[in-house]
């Protein structure tokens, strides 16, 4: 089975609490606290159904136990959330190994951007995101205490979980900035120097093809324009089946370019190669050395667009600036195709 239907089919066969018990403890919750409306369940909302349930006290004094009802809130959020979209994005295995190379810079870009992903909770494949123990990972907007939070639940190939971890999205800092300040947290209690290289490592990889789908001019298709994706329209209905996944191919046109370039440069050195090598005998040190042809990475760049004097919504654009080719015949600029997904 799929590897994000399994977790989820196994929480319905374990868990004390239904999905349609969520729902209603999420309209009971919603009318004492204002939560906006294109996020589906957050984490004190599924808190708040195992205490409606009775399976939990607001006096609980068993820490271990309340921390794993804390635990099993968190993935229920998350779970419940994807539940209702279930959307997928694949990337071309280039084209995730190119973000990732760009996990190394530091992520200086403001935490708005993050605002322009399409759904609030995604399901991203990610084979080559850790030596290639993972499948993929959820990313999933929150709001806790006001706090509006970044989650990620990272599966393993047998569809268990391997990890979770999350940033805070404060207004006015870096992705740097808050990535570091809640992970800190995290560790705190633990010898953090190893764990928190980990995290960081995993964390600024996953923000790269979270960010890519976040672009202006991200490379996104429908995997199967010809197929029809169920999307029932109540929580009763919905019988959690692949055939109600909506699925995204990332990079294939970038990458296709890339392949067709590789080709046609492969082509023209064997054919040049004996040329070469008769100019380099007479030619000075200066004028045989060459510079491989290769393919410098990419980066981001953002802008503001709306108006300062509040007179119309502000919002952050983000694009994907990509690699450039260096000393080839190719162009400097690959066009990509841009997708308007409706949220």
């Amino acid at each position: 089975m799929y590897q994000p239907l399994q977790l989820l089919n196994n929480y319905t066969e374990k868990g004390d609490i239904s999905w349609q018990e969520l729902d209603l403890a999420r309209m009971l919750y919603r009318r004492q606290h204002k939560l906006p409306d294109w996020l589906y369940l957050t984490n004190n909302e599924a808190f708040y159904a195992f205490r409606c349930k009775g399976i939990i006290t607001q006096e609980e004094t068993d820490q271990n136990f309340k921390s794993q009802i804390m635990f099993i809130s968190y993935m229920l959020s998350v779970l419940a959330s994807w539940r209702i979209s279930k959307q997928v994005y694949h990337f071309e295995p280039e084209m995730e190994e190119l973000l990732y190379s760009q996990a190394s810079e530091e992520l200086l870009l403001p935490v708005e951007v993050l605002k322009n992903m399409p759904y609030s909770c995604i399901y991203f494949e990610s084979p080559n995101l850790y030596e290639n123990q993972f499948h993929g990972f959820f990313a999933c907007f929150d709001i806790i205490e006001d706090m509006e939070l970044l989650k990620f639940v990272i599966l393993h190939n047998d569809g268990e979980v391997v990890d979770i971890h999350s940033i805070e999205l404060k207004s006015g800092q870096t992705l740097k900035e808050c990535m570091t300040t809640l992970l800190k947290i995290q560790y705190s209690s633990q010898d953090v120097d190893k764990e928190l290289d980990y995290s960081l490592i995993v964390v600024e990889k996953m923000l790269q093809l979270v960010l890519y789908v976040c672009a202006e001019n991200a490379d996104i298709q429908n995997a199967d324009p010809g197929r029809n994706t169920v999307k029932p329209k109540a929580i009763r209905n919905i019988k959690d089946k692949y055939r109600e996944i909506s699925r995204w191919d990332v990079g294939n046109n970038v990458i296709k370019r890339i392949r067709n370039h590789k080709k046609a440069h492969n082509t023209t050195t064997l054919a040049e190669t004996d040329k070469e090598e008769n100019n380099d005998q007479t030619a000075s040190p200066i004028e045989r050395h060459h510079v491989t042809p290769h393919v410098r990475r990419g980066h981001w760049q953002s802008y503001w667009v709306g108006k300062k004097d509040g007179s119309e919504e502000r919002r952050l654009v983000l694009r994907w600036k990509h690699f450039i080719y260096v000393n080839a015949d190719g162009p400097d600029a690959l066009p990509v195709t841009i997708n308007c997904i409706q949220k």
